[in-house]
C-alpha cells in the first residue's frame, strides 16, 4: 500500500486508472486506500492523494482527453483577462461526443484538422501542466466568436495582445488565413498597431 501512495506522490498525487493499470497496480488496493481514506475518486477514472489540492483545470484535462482549453479559459491562463471564468471552456475535434462531461464544460468543435493548430502545455494555477492554445490562436478563436464575448473582455484582450512580448505576428497571420479570420484580424490590428 506505500507502494502505491508512493506512486502518487512521483506522479503530483493524480492518477488515472489506466495508468495504475500500466503500472501492474491493482484496483482492488486502489479502493482499499479509498476506504481507508487515503486516497480519493476525484473524478470516473481519476484519483488523487487526499492530501493534494484538488487542481480542477488538471483534473477535467484528464477526463476529457481530446480538449483543449480555449476561449475565456485560455485568454485567463494567458493573463488576457484577470477575471477566472465561471466554467471551463474547451475546443474539441468535430464528430467528438462529450456527453459524458454535459454541463461541466462549454464545448467549442472544430475541424480535425485545425484541432491541434497552436496546442501547447502550460501550468496550471497549482503547476500542473494542462492542454492549452497557444496565445495566437487564442486571439483568433475570440475573432472566431466575438459576438458571444463581452464586449469589454474582448477589447481588453486584443489590447492585451498587441502590448505581449509573446505575440508572433507571423504565426498569428497563418492561424487567422487558416481560420477563415484573416480580413477582421486585419481591421483590428490596423487600429491597434
Amino acid at each position: 500500500m506505500d507502494d502505491i501512495i508512493s506512486l502518487f506522490e512521483a506522479h503530483g498525487g493524480t492518477m488515472r486508472t489506466q495508468d495504475l493499470k500500466n503500472m501492474g497496480v491493482s484496483l482492488l488496493s486502489v479502493e482499499k486506500l479509498i476506504e481507508q481514506g487515503l486516497l480519493e475518486r476525484v473524478q470516473y477514472g481519476v484519483y488523487t492523494d487526499k492530501k493534494q489540492w484538488d487542481d480542477e483545470l488538471y483534473l477535467f484535462s484528464l477526463r476529457c482527453k481530446k480538449g483543449i482549453y480555449s476561449h475565456d479559459t485560455a485568454l485567463y491562463l494567458h493573463g488576457l483577462n484577470d477575471r477566472a471564468p465561471l466554467t471551463f471552456y474547451m475546443t474539441l475535434p468535430s464528430g467528438y461526443n462529450p456527453y459524458r462531461f454535459r454541463g461541466e464544460a462549454k464545448f467549442y468543435y472544430i475541424a480535425k484538422d485545425l484541432h491541434e493548430m497552436g496546442l501547447m502545455q502550460m501550468n496550471s494555477p497549482f503547476g500542473r501542466n494542462i492542454p492549452v492554445y497557444d496565445l495566437d490562436r487564442t486571439v483568433c478563436d475570440i475573432l472566431r466568436n466575438e459576438s458571444r464575448l463581452d464586449a469589454f473582455v474582448f477589447s481588453e484582450a486584443m489590447k492585451g495582445y498587441v502590448r505581449s512580448e509573446k505575440k508572433n505576428l507571423m504565426r498569428l497571420r497563418e492561424y487567422a488565413k487558416a481560420l477563415r479570420v484573416y480580413n477582421k484580424l486585419g481591421r483590428y490590428l490596423k487600429v491597434l498597431l
